[in-house]
């Protein structure tokens, strides 16, 4: 089980802020990760992009944790966008569950 890996940076001339995460977005660390990047994003009014490339494991903890994020995003007229490998495991449940429909989703690359 590989435990999740976070890198926050700030890059562009808007600085923008960048996650790129690895490992599993799922159950407790799920959790533990919304509550932390909520916690540090408060104080942002950037913009922030989500890279889900390497991510391994993803359940409906991963899924709320990213729900929420977008929400608390929206209520400060902050944008969010995700990047997903072009074959990634978080498609099933992106898909069921509609979140395409309402964030930016960029397909890219394995990183």
């Amino acid at each position: 089980m590989s435990t999740l890996q976070i890198e926050l940076t700030l890059s562009g001339p808007c600085e923008v802020s960048m996650l790129r995460l690895s490992g599993n977005l799922s159950g407790l660390e799920a959790i533990n990760f919304k509550k932390g990047i909520l916690e540090t994003l408060r104080n942002r009014p950037q913009p922030l992009i989500i890279d889900l490339r390497e991510i391994e494991k993803f359940d409906l903890a991963g899924l709320n944790a990213l729900t929420v994020i977008a929400r608390e995003m929206r209520q400060r007229q902050r944008q969010l966008s995700l990047i997903l490998s072009e074959t990634s495991p978080l498609d099933e449940l992106i898909n069921l569950t509609k979140l395409h429909t309402c964030l930016p989703i960029r397909r890219m690359q394995a990183a």
